[in-house]
């Protein structure tokens, strides 16, 4: 399928959504996803694309967000410029990457602690203490992203077991325009003496404007590391 007959079977979904449910597309029902992975996806693979598509979707959305009239601005845009704003609003890929356990100064932990009303915890004494950072980021069928996301878990262990583990950060921001971000999700944050696991989940909105799916999506980052160090990072909401 060419670039353009799928971006306009993209636009064309998007259309006979809205119309087919008698709403306009500001009150059009949100798709909701904890997985973060949307719809539609039909251009997800086209490897035409170019990264001058990339900038001029980018223009456009600025453009049409910065209108004193979104819906307005976005009507006067001609049928590629449209097709264009649809791609780079539609999520189509979300990455999860993450760094290595790190040790760290034992105050460094015990400060996260002691934030997090862990007074017993932030006195005690520790063997050796571990920071562990993850990123998430949701990327559009132009291979821009939309949003990005972060967590960071301290961890201490004394004897050879892990005694506690806190969040030092969980936080997350838009990275285009149209989108919002609005908050934490669920969360937890468990460990034994022989491992720790945590997930947040975080919470992003594009909307409302005519054309554009109409997105809330909920990813999550979840954590996992044994007191061997070895760890592994999802976007997994559940253990």
């Amino acid at each position: 399928m060419s670039t353009t007959k799928a971006r306009a079977l993209a636009a064309g979904i998007i259309t006979l959504a809205l119309i087919g449910s008698g709403t306009s597309a500001a009150l059009a029902q949100p798709v909701n996803d904890s997985s973060g992975v949307g719809r539609p996806a039909t251009v997800g693979t086209d490897s035409k694309l170019t990264k001058g598509d990339a900038k001029a979707a980018r223009r456009i959305a600025e453009d049409v967000f910065a209108a004193r009239d979104p819906e307005a601005a976005y009507d006067a845009l001609d049928a590629d410029e449209q097709a264009l704003f649809v791609d780079a609003n539609t999520l189509a890929v979300v990455e999860e990457t993450s760094d290595a356990p790190v040790e760290i100064p034992e105050s460094e932990a015990k400060a996260s602690f002691e934030l997090a009303g862990y007074a017993v915890q932030a006195a005690t004494k520790y063997d050796v203490c571990y920071s562990r950072s993850a990123q998430g980021a949701g990327k559009n069928l132009l291979g821009g992203v939309l949003y990005r996301y972060y967590t960071t878990i301290k961890y201490c262990a004394k004897g050879g077991a892990i005694k506690k583990a806190t969040w030092s950060n969980r936080t997350g921001k838009p990275t285009f325009p149209g989108w919002y971000y609005d908050g934490r999700g669920s969360s937890q944050l468990t460990h034994t003496a022989a491992s720790v696991r945590g997930y947040q989940q975080f919470k992003f909105r594009l909307g409302p404007i005519k054309g554009a799916p109409i997105q809330n999506r909920r990813p999550c980052l979840q954590t996992r590391v044994n007191k061997a160090g070895k760890a592994t990072t999802s976007g997994s909401c559940y253990a």
